[in-house]
């Protein structure tokens, strides 16, 4: 039946009974794939691996399931993915396992609703073979298996999309909610509400009632949002204020069409707080190289402006970028912002149905349909859909994450294509052209925008693999897998390394790998790795400020005092992390560790009472007695009490068997300080032990 009587039927119309148990079926062979997927990614430390983003949005809900509801700071991240974490954590469990359990049935349930969408405007056949195809699409699978928004979004998107095709008295208000619901995980949501609009208005008898009912919800959600960004941030800015951020990404001097990580994202920027995402805004940044102290709605417009400057001092040069954006949107090639697929495919094996170069697949499929629907509003909307998120998307910058959400409307699309290519035959002019254009059109998308870089691969495998290790406290295996990214790096077979974004990338593998040295008590090691982390990145302050660190950590403290300047810190805010991290080290057992933190502290600082005291303790502890005395000595000429370095001295001498001569120190103290001191008091006390 052609697909604009089909859209025409009655949509209280019986479906047959198979149908439904078809529909139970591929509910099931979705969810035997995913899970299947999700068993063979839990013997990898993948699926426990949080990152950027993901990191956030678990912090997020944790600090939501701690009773703080409504975070003082304004939403940089969309809101909607922390606050479902929070309660899905709250009834399956803190086990990132459970959560992806319950995504892999949301994503099954993705492609039921999908089905049956195709099914109301086309046949029964077309939507089970779109069905089959979703069932193992590898993108919507992937993203099933991620700590990220996008299974949610893409069931909501989903569900939104169905209740337009199934039209009837609360279609508009449920459209409206699911959108809005979309819009607080990402904002560009929003623009859908045209094509749906259109649609839902052109379909009802009472206009007015439709659009009202529509708008409802979306109006609703982008006052709650700007009140509170009102109260928080002094602007009332709706649903999240990364506009302006995202559009210098996707826009500025720095942008390539994909993300660019300009800025240093090891910067220690959580300070801040977790919640909400404010610690990626790229404030911290802006504080550090330019002196600016900003709030966030400062921050968005200062973004916003920057972006803007530039884009309109290079027309052409962003006119060349736009189309490079759009034709990234729909080539051939998926865009990793966060962790690629590819990593995970080498890692847990396939991810989906043996159909190479998917997406191009599901675009022919939607673009002939759409022209052979053109004529009838189920295409036109779709279109419009599809139109609506690519001109949206293209506004900032293209990654796999934004481009699912065009494969809702695709594959009702290719549902059409299929329902309607047989009756197109029959009128040869008609299926010439539309096949010319598909052909035409999947000839460009197939074409490589950006060339395959198998080194890049196996670096990014590497080092995703590595980082998840040493996310598992396994210094030993994320050392091991690290290595294999640097030696692929120092081998020189990484193309592009050189952009200032890849050499700060790459920073931050040597920097892990550093950083895995060090817990496996590999010191130089870890200085060599630290040290070339920096000569790739000397402008960021996170890493020249771990470097100081490893160096005060081996005894160079002079050394160290270069690097805490670049890094924009002080020798005594060092030594007070130092004394921080020893005592981290103390509560879990680490006597070396505690030992090591301990001396570096007092190195850097040794004005600083607590870790001067706490390492010449050690020392004796340890019948290290001559070490223990210098240190006495040198912290006293740097102002330590000489009632408490005696005390210590006493200490000394009774551990080294002089009683008389540690009894006569003890009695040169007065007895006030010996009973009211508690650094005196308690250093007597652990001598009698």
């Amino acid at each position: 039946m052609p697909p604009s009587k089909r859209a025409g039927r009655s949509s209280s119309e019986v479906e047959p009974r198979r149908w439904r148990w078809f529909l139970c079926g591929l509910f099931l062979l979705s969810l035997a794939w995913r899970a299947g997927v999700l068993l063979r990614l839990g013997r990898t430390p993948l699926v426990e691996y949080l990152n950027a983003d993901s990191a956030i949005y678990w912090d997020w809900s944790t600090e939501i399931r701690a009773g703080h509801w409504l975070p003082a700071q304004p939403f940089f991240l969309g809101p909607l993915y922390p606050y479902a974490l929070a309660v899905v954590r709250s009834l399956l469990g803190d086990r990132i396992g459970a959560v992806l359990a319950a995504q892999v049935v949301l994503g099954s349930a993705s492609v039921v609703v999908l089905t049956d969408a195709v099914r109301r405007l086309t046949s029964a056949r077309a939507a089970g073979i779109v069905g089959i195809v979703l069932a193992g699409y590898s993108m919507s699978v992937f993203f099933d298996v991620q700590v990220l928004s996008e299974s949610l979004l893409f069931f909501l998107g989903s569900a939104a999309l169905w209740f337009t095709v199934r039209s009837g008295r609360m279609a508009a208000a449920s459209v409206g909610g699911l959108t809005a619901l979309m819009a607080l995980g990402r904002p560009v949501f929003v623009l859908l509400l045209v094509p749906y609009g259109l649609a839902l208005i052109h379909r009802s008898p009472s206009r007015l009632r439709t659009a009202a009912m529509l708008m409802a919800l979306p109006a609703l959600v982008a006052v709650l949002t700007a009140f509170h960004h009102a109260r928080s941030a002094g602007a009332p800015i709706p649903f999240t204020y990364s506009g302006g951020y995202n559009l210098y990404v996707g826009n500025g001097p720095f942008a390539n069409g994909t993300y660019v990580p300009f800025i240093d994202e090891s910067d220690p920027a959580s300070a801040r707080g977790a919640g909400s995402g404010v610690s990626a805004d790229g404030r911290y940044y802006l504080e550090h190289t330019a002196g600016l102290r900003l709030d966030a709605a400062e921050s968005d417009r200062y973004w916003s402006s920057a972006a803007w400057a530039w884009m309109r001092e290079h027309p052409r040069r962003e006119a060349r970028l736009l189309l490079l954006k759009l034709g990234l949107l729909f080539n051939r090639d998926e865009l990793p912002q966060i962790v690629g697929a590819t990593t995970y495919e080498r890692a847990a094996g396939s991810l989906g149905w043996p159909i190479r170069w998917e997406f191009v697949t599901l675009l022919a499929g939607g673009l002939l349909g759409a022209f052979l629907g053109r004529r009838h509003w189920p295409a036109r909307m779709l279109t419009g859909c599809v139109a609506a998120l690519a001109v949206g998307t293209s506004m900032f910058f293209v990654v796999d994450r934004y481009r699912l959400h065009l494969v809702p409307y695709l594959a009702v699309l290719a549902g059409i294509a299929l329902t309607g290519t047989a009756p197109a035959f029959a009128r040869r002019g008609v299926m010439a052209v539309s096949l010319a254009v598909v052909v035409a059109a999947c000839a460009i998308a197939l074409q490589p925008l950006v060339p395959h870089d198998p080194a890049r691969d196996g670096w990014d495998y590497a080092t995703t693999l590595g980082q998840a290790w040493l996310s598992q406290d396994d210094p030993g295996r994320a050392a091991e897998w690290l290595e294999r990214a640097t030696a692929l790096d120092e081998r020189g077979l990484l193309r592009g390394s050189d952009t200032p974004s890849a050499r700060l990338m790459r920073a931050g593998v040597y920097d892990d790998l550093a950083t895995a040295h060090f817990r496996l008590g590999r010191n130089r090691e870890a200085q060599t790795s630290a040290r070339r982390a920096v000569e790739l990145a000397p402008q960021a302050r996170g890493l020249n400020a771990r470097y100081a660190t490893v160096l005060a950590i081996n005894g160079k403290a002079d050394s160290a005092r270069a690097f805490l300047a670049a890094a924009g810190t002080s020798r005594a805010r060092l030594a007070q992390d130092l004394l921080g991290e020893a005592a981290r080290r103390e509560a879990r057992g680490d006597v070396p560790g505690t030992r090591n933190y301990l001396h570096a502290a007092a190195d850097m600082n040794p004005a600083l009472e607590a870790a001067v005291v706490g390492s010449i303790r050690l020392e004796i502890m340890a019948d290290s007695l001559e070490t223990a005395a210098a240190r006495i000595d040198r912290a006293e000429a740097h102002g330590l009490d000489a009632h408490v370095a005696n005390a210590h001295r006493a200490w000394i001498r009774l551990a080294a068997g002089d009683r008389a001569g540690s009894r006569r120190l003890l009695q040169a103290i007065p007895e006030d300080r010996r009973s009211g001191d508690p650094r005196v008091a308690g250093t007597i006390e652990l001598m009698s032990r």
